[in-house]
């Protein structure tokens, strides 16, 4: 079953299912336990005191059990409906807030002496121990399981919101919010991927490429192609069908690249390889969640090439980059959205090539 949705539902039952088969190895190992308690004879006085004991180490772990079933059961029913193509986000809304209310845990041993031996320090027999590492490679390592989960799920109610928007609803309100909220190059990269665009001065200092073998780009043609090739690849595109958009210098997307901060100082460090005419590549950083980088939304990584200063002591170099969604950031719900629109063939594949010029001072300043 394809989806996203399905595939987090999935994913949270294993790992249920995981937890349920550890306890009940758990609680069978005590009921073994109380059954060979009752022939000892050794231990009378001890004896009272270790099956309260127990009989409390059970109770825990069957309300865990319980309480485990239950969710399970219920992501049951909500991957039925999932099927079905119902409407499932009241359903994990809940799921989400039971799931947190239930505490899951991994409950403690309690140190009991059988014959000469213990119950192992994991508290199972040794047939339940990959069950117990399976345990507790889902919930031990992070503590707030349920905040995992959460995390997950809100991730993928971005997405699922954010593939709303820029799909086939796409419209003069949603570019005008995503400019206000991440900047003039993620709205306007966003719009050129669109049949229906909503701000066509965006490239209005932009020439419109053919494709990688432009002739007016004919310099660069085997890197753009390669470059094309890469970014596509997952999207099965025909490289001769991609085309591409050459920013002059003085267009306002390439002035912004040339006095962005991040930007200069990779030329900054970079010297030598500008100077030797390799390629530089980089990423524009995000500033962590509540910090949107404009160029980071546009381009996220670039490459820099075609570095040489002109006879005014000037810096000129290229820009490249592919609007790919690239489909190996998993963790990004806006990426994700925007891989699946493309996939869906409603956001459509270009190259970009700024022109970007450092003036003699501030390269001086840059290179001192």
């Amino acid at each position: 079953m394809a989806g996203e949705y399905g595939q987090v539902i999935i994913e949270e039952m294993n790992r249920l299912a995981h937890y349920i088969n550890y306890l009940i190895d758990f609680d069978r190992d005590y009921e073994n336990y109380l059954d060979k308690l009752k022939t000892r004879q050794d231990i009378e006085n001890d004896k009272v005191e270790l099956a309260k004991r127990t009989s409390n180490a059970r109770t825990e772990i069957r309300e865990l059990y319980s309480k485990a079933k239950k969710l399970h059961n219920d992501l049951k029913q909500i991957l039925q409906k999932y099927k079905n193509n119902l409407d499932i986000n009241c359903d994990m809304m809940n799921y989400s807030n039971n799931l947190r209310n239930a505490n899951l845990k991994i409950p403690q041993k309690v140190d009991l002496t059988i014959q000469e031996r213990k119950i192992p320090q994991d508290g199972v027999s040794t047939g339940g121990a990959s069950a117990l590492q399976n345990v507790q490679d889902m919930y031990t390592r992070n503590i707030n399981h349920e905040k995992e989960f959460e995390k997950k799920y809100e991730n993928l109610t971005k997405q699922k919101l954010a593939e709303y928007v820029i799909g086939k609803r796409y419209n003069e309100y949603w570019y005008n919010k995503a400019k206000n909220e991440y900047g003039p190059d993620t709205a306007g990269m966003l719009d050129m991927a669109h049949g229906n665009r909503n701000d066509l001065s965006y490239t209005k200092d932009a020439i419109k490429l053919t494709n990688w073998n432009d002739p007016r780009v004919a310099s660069d043609k085997e890197y753009l192609r390669e470059k094309v090739i890469k970014g596509f690849s997952y999207y099965d595109y025909d490289e001769d069908n991609v085309p591409g958009y050459f920013f002059k210098n003085y267009s306002e997307p390439s002035q912004r690249i040339a006095n962005d901060k991040d930007f200069l100082e990779k030329i900054k460090e970079s010297k030598n390889e500008i100077l030797s005419n390799k390629k530089v590549s980089m990423g524009f950083p995000g500033y962590g969640p509540n910090t949107k980088s404009n160029l980071y939304y546009a381009f996220g990584k670039i490459d820099i090439r075609n570095g040489y200063i002109d006879k005014n002591g000037n810096l000129h170099v290229k820009v490249y980059d592919t609007y790919d969604f690239n489909p190996e950031e998993k963790d990004k719900p806006l990426v994700m959205a925007g891989k699946n629109k493309m996939l869906e063939g409603e956001l459509k594949p270009f190259f970009t090539i700024h022109d970007i010029i450092i003036p003699k001072e501030k390269l001086d300043e840059l290179w001192k």
